[in-house]
């Protein structure tokens, strides 16, 4: 388990792999780059997207950004990419990426996040009630508590840090693995990532445009 020669269950998507790495919002954001990518929509600088041509609406995942046109659009897709981002990472698209990656044990399953999830909460709450009444015992006994109030914060700052963290889809071991690997083959560039194992690229990307997915799905926009 865990050796390094293993090799990956399945390969993964960049779509993929931009789920495992931050969730839903990455998954999202690598659509967009593959479509702006394929030459189906522009981006300008002011982050407007726009449908480039009828053969736009035929890729797979043009449909879940269809919306009312606004006016002198022509019937063109124009919308920017935070509501691009948004409409997609909400779409039945983006779940299903995710419900793959929980049944094929790359993300850790929605019972052990709940216990994680119901412990975290619980602790900080036991922390938070201890601090309670320690303040109120305190003040009762004209105490300062000035440095009880000041731990109190910050155990609410942690906890709520906490719950953050964990409220997020979180990577098994497996999918954990599969990433370093990928993280790994992208930084020796893209013919090593052409011939790593566990990655799939779409099957019309060139291999540039393939590398330049893997960037967005584990650095977000900021790598394009």
């Amino acid at each position: 388990r865990g050796r390094p020669g293993r090799q990956p269950a399945r390969p993964l998507s960049p779509y993929e792999v931009g789920y495992l790495t931050a969730g839903p919002r990455r998954a999202a954001e690598v659509i967009i780059a593959g479509m702006v990518g394929a030459g189906a929509l522009r981006v300008d600088s002011r982050g407007l997207l726009t449908e480039v041509g009828q053969n736009a609406r035929a890729e797979p995942h043009a449909a879940v950004l269809s919306v009312p046109r606004t006016a002198g659009s022509r019937g063109r897709l124009r919308m920017t990419t935070r509501a691009a981002r948004a409409r997609l990472r909400s779409s039945p698209v983006v779940a299903a990426i995710g419900q793959g990656l929980h049944s094929d044990g790359f993300l850790v399953s929605g019972a052990r996040l709940c216990v994680v999830r119901l412990v975290a909460a619980l602790l900080g709450l036991a922390l938070l009630a201890s601090l309670t009444l320690r303040m109120t015992a305190d003040s009762r006994d004209h105490h300062s508590i000035g440095l009880l109030v000041f731990l109190a914060v910050v155990s609410v700052l942690v906890g709520c840090a906490v719950l953050a963290f964990v409220l997020r889809p979180v990577t098994a071991r497996t999918g954990s693995r599969q990433l370093r690997r990928l993280e790994e083959a992208g930084a020796r560039g893209s013919a090593q990532l052409a011939t790593t194992p566990g990655w799939s690229a779409p099957a019309q990307a060139s291999v540039t445009a393939a590398y330049e997915l893997l960037g967005v799905a584990l650095r977000g926009f900021a790598a394009v």
